[in-house]
């Protein structure tokens, strides 16, 4: 029924809206970020979907608050590299490979250009 179809599609446009505009949509999208790394593939397209709506859409409402999806996963992965880096017993080879990283080379550059200084760098320089 194609009235029915325009209806069902208004209520969605409409909830789909309420949730953009809450202030707790980029804490949601952080917490899909953190959950989506954890699994081993953060992408635009995963959290969009998560999120109930297109990656173009998606793209636009973290405009909106002066963000894009890699700022979210750079913090995120940046979050997680440096909670993960206090665990001594944790190889930084390892850390690497649950963040998402094929090679630790890319994870050392990736938190060097965010941190400063390299994974093993910051590791040293933690409180023992």
């Amino acid at each position: 029924d194609p009235e029915l179809l325009g209806l069902i599609r208004n209520q969605a446009d409409l909830l789909i809206s309420g949730v953009q505009k809450n202030p707790d949509f980029l804490h949601h999208v952080r917490l899909l970020a953190i959950q989506s790394t954890k699994r081993g593939g953060c992408s635009a397209r995963r959290l969009a979907a998560e999120s109930g709506m297109s990656v173009s859409t998606f793209n636009r409402r973290l405009a909106k608050y002066g963000t894009n999806f890699r700022q979210i996963r750079d913090e995120t992965i940046h979050d997680l590299a440096r909670e993960a880096l206090k665990h001594p017993e944790l190889p930084i080879g390892t850390i690497a490979l649950r963040l998402g990283y094929s090679e630790t080379a890319a994870f050392d550059h990736a938190f060097k250009r965010l941190e400063g200084v390299s994974p093993r760098s910051y590791r040293r320089r933690l409180p023992a």
